[in-house]
């Protein structure tokens, strides 16, 4: 099993609801990771590559610090970290989710999105992870890429587990509305919604 923190990603909050995956740049939006006030509402923020010496806290250039505080919709109400979603194919040699370490806070190794439902891993039925020459229906979006870089599952056939702001570990099934899905993880977007 591999691991990325959670962030809600994809218009966050608002329109679509539910989200749908864009077709612009992943990297430099506006998509699903590269809106700037999109990727910083996780428990665990997604910072950039060097920090901003002007103090620019949650811009292109700046890093965010994130404290209980800032965690309004109740750390039991929102995903810290969870599963990823990987093809079985790849479990024993990796895959491109696994070619950065730890500490590359802005690469999809790290972060994932909560905008994508999560889903059992699968192999792709067409295509690869990048999505050549295909992509398959059971994707977010019909997008390999997107379900690889960005999505959370498992290969538990119930659901995938997920580690809580407040240190719980929850189980949470695959058919979980998408809505409350996303919304789990924001950790500030002002509806607490609960699974249980």
């Amino acid at each position: 099993m591999d691991y990325a923190a959670a962030m809600p990603g994809a218009n966050w909050p608002g329109y679509p609801d539910p989200p749908v995956p864009s077709n612009t740049d992943l990297y430099n939006g506006p998509g699903d990771w590269g809106e700037n006030k999109y990727d910083h509402h996780g428990i665990v923020s997604r910072c950039c590559t060097w920090s901003d010496p002007s103090g620019n806290p949650a811009g292109v250039n700046g890093d965010l610090k994130i404290t209980f505080a800032s965690i309004t919709d109740g750390s039991s109400n929102t995903i810290m970290v969870s599963e990823k979603w990987c093809p079985p194919r790849l479990y024993i040699n990796g895959s491109a989710q696994d070619d950065e370490g730890w500490c590359s806070g802005w690469d999809e190794d790290i972060m994932h999105i909560t905008a994508g439902p999560p889903r059992r891993d699968f192999d792709f039925s067409i295509g690869d992870e990048w999505g050549n020459p295909g992509n398959d229906v059971r994707c977010w979006g019909n997008s390999n890429w997107n379900q690889t870089a960005m999505c959370f599952g498992s290969a538990h056939p119930g659901g995938i587990n997920a580690l809580f702001g407040d240190g719980s570990v929850r189980n949470v099934a695959y058919d979980i509305d998408q809505r409350v899905f996303w919304r789990l993880g924001g950790r500030d977007d002002g509806v607490s919604v609960s699974f249980d």
